[in-house]
């Protein structure tokens, strides 16, 4: 998917996404390339995700425009595992390259891995302005590890600006990790900037990694 402008596109925003590829079985969605698009929104009738979709194995977003509208709820990359979920299935695996890219006025997170068993994750050299609304959210949310395999994350180069009104700029939801995990992450020189205080459903917190 190359080279397109998606202008307002419609769709369900509480369920679907413009490039949307649901899994409901033991199925793979292999070899993604999203480049060189511009994503725009500037009406909320019929506002959706950008990218949705469950386990999808090789994903790589680079050089692309997110552009969506403040507070209004959507995720601009958003991966699950079969289904919706994050119970089961594979998410997010093989090798994933999210780079280049510029996030404005995210309404809710910029980059959502429910579930994944990536190789490896980079994130690297993006440009982030404004993430995060009424529910909370931020920048890249990396929730559920499926334990089995190595995993390598890079997050480095980028500029995490205006969190106002979200409770991260990156977060793992890995609870009780064991020091023989297969499983690291290296963060390096990332900008942040402007990150405030939001009070939400989940109470007050400050945006941080």
């Amino acid at each position: 998917f190359t080279n397109n402008l998606v202008f307002n596109a419609s769709g369900d925003a509480a369920t679907n996404g413009f490039i949307y590829f649901e899994n409901n079985g033991t199925a793979i969605n292999e070899n993604f390339v999203i480049t060189y698009n511009r994503f725009e929104a500037e009406t909320e009738a019929g506002y959706s995700r950008y990218i949705r979709g469950g386990n999808i194995k090789d994903l790589i977003v680079t050089n692309n425009l997110f552009q969506g509208i403040q507070f209004v709820y959507y995720d601009a990359i958003r991966i699950e595992g079969n289904g919706s979920g994050n119970a089961a299935g594979i998410g997010l695996s093989g090798d994933v390259n999210i780079s280049d890219n510029v996030f404005i006025d995210t309404g809710q997170r910029v980059v959502w891995a429910r579930r994944y068993s990536t190789t490896s994750f980079t994130f690297n050299n993006n440009y982030i302005d404004f993430a995060g609304g009424p529910s909370g959210g931020g920048g890249v949310q990396l929730e559920n590890w499926v334990t089995g395999q190595t995993t390598a994350i890079e997050i480095n180069y980028n500029m995490f600006k205006n969190i106002t009104h979200g409770y991260f700029a990156v977060r793992f939801n890995n609870a009780a990790m064991a020091e023989t995990a297969t499983w690291s992450a290296t963060m390096n020189y990332n900008a942040l900037e402007n990150f405030g205080v939001f009070t939400g459903s989940a109470g007050t917190s400050i945006s941080r990694i």
